[in-house]
């Protein structure tokens, strides 16, 4: 990859036994392939090298020794016990609009 031109998607087709024992033969070796008419690429890795960056990638999105956390998150500004009585109070609000609204039909 290191800044080389992609390969074309024909040409990696007509290679592909060949690229597929270069990758295996030298893992962390990475083959780019490119369509003319298309704007992405596809990268061609060995499966072991494609596993490690997968467990890479979980150790940054869930670093060890840190609570787990979903992607997009948040940090509350209140206690779980004002969130749920603000959530609730809301729900009536909404609760005495929508009987407000029917009670005029």
């Amino acid at each position: 990859m290191n800044g080389r031109k992609p390969l074309l998607v024909s040409e990696a087709r007509a290679r592909f036994s060949e690229l597929v024992e270069q990758v295996t033969d030298a893992p962390g070796t990475a083959v780019l392939i490119g369509h003319r008419d298309r704007k992405g690429s596809a990268v061609l890795v060995d499966a072991s090298h494609y596993q490690l960056l997968l467990a890479k990638a979980e150790i940054i999105d869930n670093p060890p020794g840190e609570p787990f956390r979903l992607a997009g998150s948040m940090k509350l500004l209140v206690t779980a016990d004002e969130l749920e009585a603000s959530i609730a109070a809301e729900r009536q609000r909404q609760a005495e609009l929508s009987a407000a609204k029917f009670s005029d039909l």
